[in-house]
């Protein structure tokens, strides 16, 4: 028998943090599909922590402003794209997804799509969760948002800091931005500081194992 349905929803909505977590051998190359655990994602791993039923629509690479900028990893499409692709495209799955409202929507994007040389403006990043925001909006009607902001010097050093705090302090002022713009009481934001003594000192190769 299937078990009992949980009381719980949470719908989790970011790039490759929320979709896996990368468990590969030193060296190895990151995206590969056989190092990738999305039962290991943060986002699974809340879902269970808080004994909710979870729903994610995640994707690496995908970020609330496109990374067409960029020459080696190119992606035309942001994550506002891709969330009513995920949740409403298929009529059946259409139905389900409106049926299927979330007690809350946590967004966490990363900052990693920065580093294959983009750099959006304050202003294009706010207009990226403005359309995110609307695009959630379409199915989760009422549903809190939570959306949540790194902190530069959670990031790993190994990238550059002087480079990820410039990257961070964009993303958290768009982000408030964005929530004051949409004028939506259910819009909450968050900036994520991360204690010093929880940091984790990251190999050479974070992306494998971070």
């Amino acid at each position: 028998p299937l078990p009992a349905p949980r009381s719980r929803r949470i719908e989790f909505v970011g790039d490759i943090a929320a979709a896996c977590q990368i468990d590969a051998p030193h060296g190895a190359f990151f995206a590969d599909l056989g190092y990738q655990d999305a039962l290991k994602s943060y986002a699974a791993v809340a879902g269970k922590a808080l004994q909710a039923e979870w729903n994610i629509v995640a994707s690496s690479h995908h970020g609330v402003v496109p990374q067409g900028c960029c020459t080696s990893r190119c992606c035309e499409s942001t994550l506002a794209d891709l969330y009513p692709r995920a949740v409403l495209d298929d009529s059946s799955c259409g139905a389900q997804a409106l049926e299927w409202q979330a007690d809350a929507v946590v967004i966490l994007v990363g900052y990693h799509w920065f580093a294959y040389g983009c750099m959006p403006s304050t202003a294009a990043l706010r207009d990226g969760y403005l359309m995110l925001f609307e695009a959630i909006r379409t199915v989760q009607r009422q549903t809190p948002i939570i959306c949540i902001a790194l902190d530069w010097e959670t990031m790993p050093g190994g990238a550059g800091l002087e480079a990820h705090q410039e990257i961070c302090e964009r993303v958290i002022a768009a982000m408030w931005e964005a929530a004051d713009t949409f004028d939506d009481h259910q819009i909450h934001c968050l900036q994520l500081r991360m204690p010093h003594h929880l940091r984790l000192e990251y190999p050479d190769d974070w992306a494998s194992r971070a």
